[in-house]
């Protein structure tokens, strides 16, 4: 069966009443959850972009552990979005999507944009600036502006967004992850249709709870969630 933020849910609250840390309340686990997913993710791209750099065989950063790029890649492709049209604000100049986190790469009309980084003055300004054949963008804080100024419209975005949620069906949404619940008989009682599921894979789910540990003041290492939840499953299929 699939994983869902409930199995996060509840990995969470009992290790924390295991340690003796008290209850974690549905608000403040929602609240911990948005930020864990989002922690999770940034760390997940910065050893990204080290393991591209340097090619290295040693994919570990922080407290993550990869075997190879194409794992990491895998678990960030749910936030990662295609040749995404730009609405242009100005002359040529266009605006970042609401949700973009981390540029990939642009294209005009689908010819590959350059990225100027620096020196943008002299490139523009030499034999080889940019032309509608071979176009170039620069990125600035608030917009993306493309060369030649004659483009104005035509340009495209592939990027990373911010991780955010997926309703019950499946489709993502622009919510937060949230553990929906009702209360029955003064008890919290999970509600998965209402609830918003985490944007990020299931892969990740372990490395999320022990950030949200880790935020609520407990420190705990991956392998030790892992078998902590192996333990949990065997006592309830023992109870079955």
């Amino acid at each position: 069966m699939a994983l869902s933020i409930n199995y996060v849910y509840q990995i969470v609250r009992d290790i924390l009443q295991k340690d003796a840390r008290g209850f974690i309340t549905p608000v403040e686990f929602n609240r911990l959850a948005t930020y864990a997913q989002e922690e999770v993710f940034n760390d997940i791209y910065a050893l990204y972009t080290r393991a591209l750099q340097k090619r290295t065989n040693r994919l570990e950063y922080k407290d993550l552990i990869y075997n190879s790029i194409t794992q990491i890649e895998d678990d960030l492709m749910p936030c990662k979005r295609n040749g995404v049209s730009l609405a242009q604000v100005s002359v040529n100049n266009f605006s970042y999507p609401s949700d973009y986190k981390y540029f990939i790469s642009c294209s005009y009309n689908g010819i590959a944009c350059q990225e100027l980084r620096e020196n943008t003055d002299y490139v523009l300004n030499s034999r080889t600036a940019p032309t509608t054949a071979y176009p170039a963008v620069e990125r600035n804080y608030s917009v993306i502006t493309a060369y030649p100024t004659s483009i104005t419209s035509g340009l495209t975005l592939t990027y990373y967004k911010i991780p955010q949620g997926v309703n019950a069906s499946g489709t993502p949404v622009s919510s937060s992850p949230t553990w929906a619940y009702d209360t029955v008989g003064g008890q919290s009682v999970y509600n998965a249709t209402n609830s918003v599921q985490f944007e990020l894979p299931e892969s990740t789910y372990n490395k999320i709870i022990v950030r949200i540990l880790q935020l609520s003041g407990l420190s705990i290492r991956e392998a030790e969630v892992v078998a902590f939840a192996g333990a949990e499953e065997v006592e309830d299929m023992n109870q079955e």
